[in-house]
């Protein structure tokens, strides 16, 4: 291991190269190499560490590289990565904090950054991090000013590549565009143990927007008061491959047109395993969740409560050849249209789960079939109590032609007309 260190009395920056050959940064491949920026500071004796000699001497590209930032030691704003650099703030037990936005390009096809330990605010419109080389965010905590626009898309993270976001918060992001925490363009992206707080997008994904051809799978990870106040999902907006959201996730207090938690638009499957839906809402459909078309999907554990939608489907809106099945149980909400809990619509189908205290203003109190061939399968195991609507159907509603509906049990459920 080699260890190279820069700060307290550092010479001008044109001899910083000599340093670092003298460090060993061209040592032998076999080597990793630490390179240490900024130890120890006077007040006044802050050196600035260019990015174009950040490019020009981590070489050769066989060699690792982990980049330590001591806390109050600014990065600089930009830089080109030739292999897999770790870049990391603590030391001593404190966090620094990422200074000024920084974009991380790919300097060939094994470029990847991970980014550890940092503070990162936002006080711009600019994203703070842009990456269009893998990137792994690790133990990092990004906050935007309350009340300031975080930018048009990706107020804390925009990214064109792989994205692995694990052990971190993201709070106060707010965009006038999508994905106000994190936004990706390309490249599949991961979420663990991480917590989103108070981000609003106005064009959709209140906290994380992805599209393209990509997968992404949130898993452990709280989502609560996020908003898209004019599009879709409020916390999640998902337009890609496939989506696999498990474990202890939670969508809470989020709202928006569609899909008030979470939209998906997936070409291939949705996956949700005992996760939880609550106290979210819509404006138009899906209170808690809004899936457009998927191949595929499958719901186990998952619970979906006190949701609400001003249109159909208060918790869920299946509106294309979903088939969801599983466990669970969807309770207390309310839809102002049709089906208190679910709407099924197109050659959707649901497998499991039990209904109850659900409403529904215009018809089916729980669940409400609509265009052609949906089915609602319940194995002789489902049970619709203690639903209602304003209208008809105080359990299940249907319009169009073509359902199937087999294996139900209803009890005590009530319909006003």
């Amino acid at each position: 291991m080699n260890t190279c260190r820069f700060g307290g009395a550092v010479a001008p920056m044109t001899v910083l190269p000599v340093l670092v050959v003298a460090c060993g940064l061209l040592a032998s491949p076999a080597h990793a190499v630490d390179v240490v920026i900024g130890p120890f500071f006077s007040e006044g004796e802050h050196p600035t560490l260019t990015s174009a000699a950040v490019e020009a001497h981590l070489y050769p590209p066989e060699i690792d590289v982990r980049i330590v930032v001591t806390p109050g030691f600014p990065w600089p704003g930009s830089a080109t990565f030739y292999r897999r650099v770790t870049i990391e703030s603590r030391v001593l037990g404190l966090q620094a904090f990422l200074l000024g936005s920084v974009t991380f390009e790919e300097g060939a096809a094994s470029s990847e950054i991970e980014l550890i330990d940092f503070q990162v605010a936002v006080a711009s419109d600019n994203p703070r991090v842009t990456a269009h080389a893998k990137i792994k965010i690790r133990k990092c905590e990004f906050s935007g000013l309350s009340g300031s626009a975080s930018g048009d898309h990706g107020g804390g993270i925009h990214a064109a590549a792989e994205v692995q976001v694990e052990d971190s918060e993201f709070h106060n992001f707010q965009a006038v565009g999508r994905g106000a925490a994190i936004q990706v363009v390309a490249g599949d992206v991961s979420v663990v143990d991480s917590i989103f707080s108070f981000c609003s997008a106005k064009q959709g994904g209140g906290a994380i927007s992805v599209d393209g051809d990509c997968d992404l799978a949130i898993r452990d990870s709280l989502f609560v008061v996020c908003q898209s106040s004019d599009g879709t999902g409020g916390a999640v907006q998902f337009s890609g491959d496939s989506l696999t959201i498990s474990g202890e996730t939670v969508f809470s207090s989020c709202s928006a047109v569609h899909g008030g938690g979470l939209w998906a638009d997936a070409a291939g499957s949705i996956f949700l395993t005992d996760c939880e839906v609550s106290n979210c809402s819509s404006s138009g459909d899906g209170g808690g969740f809004f899936a457009s078309t998927a191949l595929s999907g499958e719901c186990t554990g998952v619970v979906f409560t006190t949701n609400t939608a001003g249109g159909d489907g208060g918790s869920f809106y299946a509106a294309g050849p979903l088939a969801i099945s599983g466990t669970g149980d969807m309770a207390d909400s309310t839809a102002g249209g049709k089906g208190g809990a679910v709407c099924l619509a197109n050659g959707a189908s649901l497998m499991g789960y039990n209904f109850s205290l659900n409403e529904a203003g215009l018809s089916g109190g729980a669940v409400h079939l609509t265009g052609s061939n949906c089915s609602l399968l319940g194995g002789g195991s489902m049970m619709l109590s203690g639903n209602g609507t304003d209208g008809s159907g105080g359990a299940i509603s249907t319009s169009g032609s073509g359902h199937l509906i087999s294996g139900v049990q209803c009890e005590s459920n009530d319909a006003a007309a």
